[in-house]
C-alpha cells in the first residue's frame, strides 16, 4: 500500500490530523487490529464518529456500518471492550 500512497499529499484540517504516510500506516494497521475504527475531532470539532465492517457467516467482508454525532453524548470509553 506504500507505493500508492507515495505521491498522496494530505493538508492538516485539525490538530489531530493524520498527515504522515508512516503514521497513517500505523493508524491501519490499529484499526485492522482492533477491527473497527473510531475518531474525535478530526473532521469538525465536538463531532465524533464509529465504524466496522459487517461481516457474513464465513467472516468476509459483506458492507460496513458508520455512525456520527456530537462528542458530548458518548465518550471513546463507551467503544471499548
Amino acid at each position: 500500500m506504500a507505493h500508492q500512497l507515495k505521491d498522496l499529499r494530505v493538508y492538516q484540517a485539525w490538530s489531530n490530523t493524520i498527515v504522515t504516510q508512516d503514521r497513517f500506516l500505523a493508524e491501519l494497521a490499529l484499526v485492522a487490529s482492533r477491527g473497527y475504527a473510531w475518531t474525535t475531532r478530526n473532521t469538525k470539532k465536538g463531532c465524533g464518529g464509529i465504524a466496522a465492517p459487517v461481516r457474513d457467516h464465513w467472516g468476509g467482508v459483506v458492507g460496513g456500518d458508520q455512525h456520527a454525532g456530537p462528542t458530548f453524548r458518548v465518550s471513546g470509553s463507551v467503544f471499548l471492550p
